[in-house]
């Protein structure tokens, strides 16, 4: 910052400092030194200019909810707790759990309903300090605000990271009972599991539940006849003997490693090994999400399956459970 007199940065607060530098902070704003990232709050633009988009968006909030006093809540609380938001949330608005409506913009305001200080995290000490909702309280506010395939999302992966329990989120919803958007809560709760491996997975799954299919058991691993594993599906109907994929990119492209080449052939072995042993395996991929018709053609898939029943025998297949919870 050359010669100037504010004090050492990157971050500086309008409010401490006395006129004089309060004017030097002006002239290396217009300098194009320093950029205003909200109401009384500056940062170093070479320093900006070095963070990564993600931290830019954490560190806006995190003067939001300093300055307020208010918590992050919602997409942002997620995006702190690194949950899998969805790609296409290029822009997330500062979420704040506040009584009042604001003119700042982009900014969320959100009413938490009744003060409950456990569904809080405390970050930093003294001024640094701010506040956001735990995971727990977060994935359940996702699901009151917003589509229920990202509130499974968010859930599923932090029953799997275990940073939160099903025993610990149908406590918050006992103890939010009456909140608006909690019933539409309760049925995230009964969707999420620990054994989704992508998003994509959790989708599929509030996808499927939606279009009213009964719940198919979650990763399953299928055994020939010698009991030696033949590979895993992400779903099976077992009462039909329909399994259900979710091709990511990876199972073509090669991860980890390995060649794309060598990723298709084993993907075509494992698929043929499946159909050998009797399964009819259906796949979905993004692309079917997309246009909105992979769901409708499994539907009419199990429909036409139901109408003469094959069930898998029991001995060749073990799963981790059901894909969701027939009551809350």
């Amino acid at each position: 910052m050359g010669d100037n007199h504010l004090g050492a940065g990157p971050f500086y607060r309008a409010s401490e400092l006395d006129q004089p530098n309060y004017w030097e902070l002006r002239r290396e704003v217009r300098g194009g030194r320093l950029i205003r990232i909200t109401t009384g709050v500056y940062v170093e633009s070479e320093y900006w200019h070095t963070l990564s988009e993600t931290d830019k968006k954490k560190a806006h909030a995190v003067m939001i909810a300093r300055r307020t006093g208010a918590p992050l809540v919602g997409r942002t609380a997620a995006l702190f707790h690194r949950f899998p938001l969805p790609s296409s949330l290029t822009d997330i608005p500062v979420e704040i759990g506040h009584r009042r409506t604001g003119s700042e913009t982009p900014v969320i305001h959100r009413h938490l309903g009744p003060d409950l200080p456990e569904h809080l995290l405390a970050i930093g000490r003294g001024e640094d300090a701010y506040r956001l909702t735990n995971p727990t309280r977060t994935c359940i506010d996702v699901a009151r605000w917003y589509p229920m395939w990202e509130a499974v999302t968010y859930t599923d992966h932090a029953l799997r990271t275990r940073m939160t329990s099903v025993a610990k989120l149908r406590e918050y919803l006992d103890q939010m009972r009456g909140f608006k958007g909690i019933a539409s809560a309760r049925t995230a709760v009964r969707l999420a599991t620990p054994w989704s491996e992508s998003p994509r997975e959790s989708v599929t799954k509030a996808a499927m539940f939606h279009a009213g299919l009964p719940a198919p058991l979650q990763q399953v691993g299928i055994y020939d006849s010698r009991g030696d594993l033949l590979g895993r599906v992400d779903f099976l109907f077992e009462e039909i003997s329909v399994a259900v994929e979710y091709d990511g990119m990876g199972k073509h492209e090669g991860e980890f490693g390995v060649s794309s080449l060598a990723a298709t052939k084993s993907e075509f072995k494992r698929h043929s090994l499946l159909t050998q042993e009797g399964l009819l395996v259906f796949r979905l991929n993004a692309a079917d999400f997309t246009h909105r018709d992979g769901i409708e053609r499994l539907v009419e898939q199990v429909r036409r399956a139901s109408h003469h029943p094959r069930p898998f025998p029991p001995e060749r297949f073990r799963a981790a459970g059901r894909a969701w919870r027939e009551v809350p």
